[in-house]
């Protein structure tokens, strides 16, 4: 597996940052989605316990992300954990140990690039368990008309 060295590693996390950011000022939001330092996947894996909900994206995955395969606790998903590996992928064991670790393993489309996969998840969580999709239109319904 292709691994960035340490010091692209930083140029990479930072570079990632500012994108976001700068997404934000332009779609008017809020949030920031935080964006960590690429680090080591047992850190990932140790680290995983802190969110609702932990996700990542393999392309071995037998089936895409979809709300009706979530388990019913992901509704009420506050944290949202998504992990997305390094160019070339992760392993059947890296997988394996991740669904281990409570992970819902999920895949994007087969011809996802590296470059777009970052953007493609956000995306699809965001529908999920934001502000985009389904979740927010239910949250609006309970909310009374002023």
């Amino acid at each position: 597996m292709a691994r960035p060295e340490s010091g692209r590693a930083a140029y990479r996390s930072e570079r990632w940052r500012k994108i976001a950011i700068e997404a934000l000022k332009q779609c008017r939001r809020g949030d920031l989605m935080g964006i960590e330092d690429i680090t080591a996947f047992e850190n990932i894996l140790e680290s995983g316990h802190r969110h609702d909900l932990r996700i990542m994206f393999w392309e071995g995955a037998a089936e895409p992300l979809a709300a009706q395969r979530m388990p019913s606790a992901a509704a009420d998903s506050l944290s949202v954990l998504v992990v997305l590996g390094p160019e070339g992928g992760f392993s059947e064991k890296e997988a394996a140990a991740a669904a281990a670790a409570g992970f819902w393993i999920a895949r994007l489309a087969a011809d996802s690039a590296a470059e777009t996969a970052a953007v493609a998840a956000c995306a699809i969580v965001q529908y999920l368990f934001g502000d985009l999709g389904p979740r927010q239109k239910n949250l609006d319904k309970e909310q009374p008309s002023a």
